[in-house]
């Protein structure tokens, strides 16, 4: 379901297709004030050391068009440089791999995986991972970057992009978190949004041979050269 939203809304993460009769959830970040260049460092740093992340999700998109927000939840696996599996659980189960090199959609299993090539797919795979990845030098070429924190250690970032189609779709992407980005929301420039919110994040899933193929459809062979020290 499109709706109108920009391409690159419209293929975030996975079509939704529930109805929520609660608004998204608000996250409270009390006391505001600007990160120093000591501080923004340390949280990027932590965020980038973070090699295997895995967690729940809800998402949440508000629109015009729709008389309350659409929502879905499930599950997510990132492996840094190497992709994110997103499994949505509910209302529909579908699952989609965002890998550097490519976009994969699956219904059920690796057998039904199909391609996403498209020049929009394409686009919001690699804002997705540069976003995860905390790649704050490629951020930098589409985003000015507007970072805060509160009293409680909380930060929050604020990416407006710079140019080009990014600012002709999107507003803001704002990004909050501790010890992990825990929240992800989207303002389009039509007055729509997409948030994402992250629960229950651990980095004690391990990549093995079998995960590597079956989550992230890598052959046997390029996962042994991944998984290879």
């Amino acid at each position: 379901m499109r709706l109108g939203i920009p391409c690159l809304l419209a293929l975030i993460l996975t079509p939704l297709y529930g109805l929520s009769d609660e608004p998204p959830a608000n996250a409270s970040h009390k006391s505001l004030t600007t990160v120093t260049a000591e501080t923004r460092e340390i949280v990027a740093a932590r965020l980038r050391n973070q090699a295997v992340i895995a967690g729940e999700f809800r998402q949440s998109r508000t629109d015009a068009k729709l008389p309350r927000p659409l929502e879905s939840n499930g599950h997510f696996v990132f492996w840094r440089d190497q992709g994110v599996h997103w499994a949505t659980t509910s209302p529909l189960t579908q699952q989609t791999v965002y890998r550097p090199d490519t976009t994969w959609q699956m219904d059920d299993g690796p057998a039904s995986a199909r391609e996403l090539r498209s020049r929009s797919d394409d686009i919001f795979r690699d804002v997705l991972l540069n976003v995860l990845s905390f790649d704050e030098a490629q951020l930098a070429t589409e985003f000015e970057s507007r970072w805060q924190v509160s009293d409680n250690g909380n930060w929050q970032l604020s990416l407006v992009p710079l140019r080009g189609h990014l600012a002709r779709a999107i507003q803001t992407v704002e990004l909050r978190g501790d010890e992990n980005i825990n929240r992800i929301e989207i303002a389009d420039t039509r007055g729509g949004a997409l948030l994402l919110e992250f629960h229950a994040q651990h980095s004690e899933f391990t990549i093995t041979a079998e995960t590597c193929e079956q989550l992230f459809l890598y052959s046997a062979q390029q996962c042994q050269t991944k998984l290879t020290p």
